[in-house]
């Protein structure tokens, strides 16, 4: 089993950032690769093998971490699939800083600050394991 971990700190509140990433009927609108959504329920069960965390950094700045686990039965096809997906997931997560910049206005920390790496910087692991999931 693969797990891919997608990091970014993101000059935004947690709160406004996660009912982003609640809002899934948006996803197409600016979500790369989502052409459309079908919720199918609203219920808080397990969602399979993705999780969302966000961590407060201070009022208008948070960690976001993206996780997700997968397995293949080809192990050479788990290997070469685990690059796009870092590269895809860390492609999300920065659709969504863009979506928090475009739709949330008044943030404290401007756009240069996030360019000169302080905040925006995208880290992203991929790695294998055997043993359990790592996020039920």
């Amino acid at each position: 089993m693969t797990v891919i971990n997608v990091t970014k700190c993101i000059g935004h509140s947690w709160d406004d950032l996660f009912n982003l990433v609640i809002d899934v009927e948006r996803y197409p609108k600016f979500v790369p690769h989502c052409r459309e959504v079908r919720l199918l329920s609203r219920k808080r069960e397990p969602c399979g093998s993705a999780l969302w965390q966000f961590a407060r950094e201070d009022d208008d700045r948070c960690t976001v971490v993206f996780s997700a686990d997968y397995q293949f039965e080809s192990r050479v096809l788990e290997t070469l699939a685990s690059r796009v997906f870092s590269a895809m997931f860390a492609e999300i997560l920065n659709a969504f800083e863009r979506r928090a910049d475009e739709l949330l206005v008044g943030t404290k920390i401007d756009r240069a600050q996030r360019h000169q790496g302080t905040i925006g910087e995208v880290r992203s692991i991929a790695k294998a394991s055997s043993d359990e999931r790592h996020f039920p």
